[in-house]
Parts: C-alpha cells; sequence; structure tokens
C-alpha cells in the first residue's frame, strides 16, 4: 500500500474488491469514535479528502470499483419519518467536510495531513 494514502480501508477494499475479503467472525475490531463535534467533522473531513485522494491519485480504481456510489433511492425510501432530523444533520455535516476537504486539496492532499503508523499487529510467516 502507499505510504500516503490517507484513507487506507477504503484503499484496501477497493484494491481487493469484494470477492477477496474473509469474513472472520470471531474478530476483535476496536473503534474510538469521536466524542465532540470538533473531533466529529474532522474525522469526516479526513474521510472526504481521503476519498478524493483515491479518485484523484488512482483514478484507474475508481472506474472498475465506482466506490463512493450510494443506493440513494432506497436509502431515502427506507428512512422513517422520524429519522429525517438526523439525517438532515448528518448530510450537513457531510457537505461542509466536502467542501472543506475541496478547499484544503488546492495545497495539495498532505497538507495538515500526516499518515499514522498501524497499530494492527500482521501475521508473520508465508501464507498459502
Amino acid at each position: 500500500m502507499p505510504e500516503t494514502v490517507l484513507h487506507e480501508d477504503a484503499y484496501l477494499s477497493v484494491r481487493l474488491g469484494r470477492a477477496r475479503f474473509a469474513k472472520e467472525p470471531d474478530a476483535l475490531v476496536y473503534l474510538r469514535p469521536p466524542t465532540t463535534w470538533s473531533e466529529y467533522l474532522r474525522q469526516r473531513i479526513r474521510n472526504e479528502v481521503g476519498k478524493l485522494q483515491l479518485t484523484h491519485e488512482f483514478p484507474d480504481l475508481h472506474r472498475q470499483h465506482g466506490f463512493g456510489t450510494y443506493p440513494w433511492r432506497r436509502f431515502v425510501r427506507e428512512i422513517a419519518p422520524r429519522e429525517y432530523p438526523l439525517v438532515a444533520l448528518v448530510d450537513g455535516a457531510r457537505a461542509f467536510a466536502r467542501m472543506r476537504a475541496l478547499r484544503q486539496i488546492r495545497h495539495g492532499f498532505h497538507r495538515g495531513w500526516a499518515v499514522l503508523p498501524s497499530t494492527k499487529r500482521w501475521p508473520t510467516g508465508r501464507r498459502r
């Protein structure tokens, strides 16, 4: 994986494709969700910058996979009326994050973002 990729999980998903993933039912996954609005927006902006980077730097992967396309019509039909305010809030945050991401990449994709070393432990030895 290129060291400069900001959205590692999206890159791997696109590079490997759905057919090459294996499900591990006993896997333990830890996620530290953002606890403040500023952390949430920073996470969303980084996510959007990463998606734009993949589209810009790896257009062949984008054409093959079509990441970033969603079944919006089905999604909208399945929203309960009581969920409309929450969906509007999330959609507004996503639009804000996309706007900020577009503004930040004018000066290059790596401005203000650093790729952190992985905390995952990868198995050693050969795979079959």
